[in-house]
């Protein structure tokens, strides 16, 4: 049976249910394809829960490449020298790191570079895990 996409539309458009544009979009796609998405929700402070989507894989893939080039710069490409004093709290977000030397602050990269390549690859078969922060 071929679906007409407007009379979708139009069909969930005039139901009592207020909703916002991206249920009503999630909604013509599930009547579209067939397939429903199970939504995630996330319990904010104000009691209230909202729905999460997952990160499209492009700006994950495209999230990691930029962090991979900017942890490659760091650590193999001189960039923790200029990050030394005042500078290492940008990337290591604490206090102590002022006193950190330029091998210091590349390891630490280096190691946050090898967790975010794990949470990439969970997230690359784990779609839901890629909802996490956004």
């Amino acid at each position: 049976m071929m679906l007409n996409p407007l009379e979708v539309a139009k069909a969930f458009v005039d139901s009592d249910r207020p909703r916002n544009l991206a249920q009503l979009l999630d909604d013509v796609e599930s009547a579209l394809t067939g397939r429903s998405r199970l939504p995630l929700t996330h319990r904010a402070t104000s009691g209230s829960s909202r729905t999460l989507r997952p990160m499209n894989v492009g700006l994950w893939l495209l999230l990691y490449a930029a962090s991979s080039l900017f942890a490659y710069w760091v650590v193999w490409g001189g960039g923790a020298a200029k990050f030394e004093g005042w500078r290492s709290i940008l990337i290591v977000d604490w206090l102590p790191a002022v006193t950190w030397t330029a091998e210091q602050i590349a390891f630490y990269t280096l190691l946050c570079w090898v967790g975010h390549t794990l949470w990439f690859v969970v997230g690359l078969f784990a779609p839901g895990t890629r909802s996490f922060f956004w």
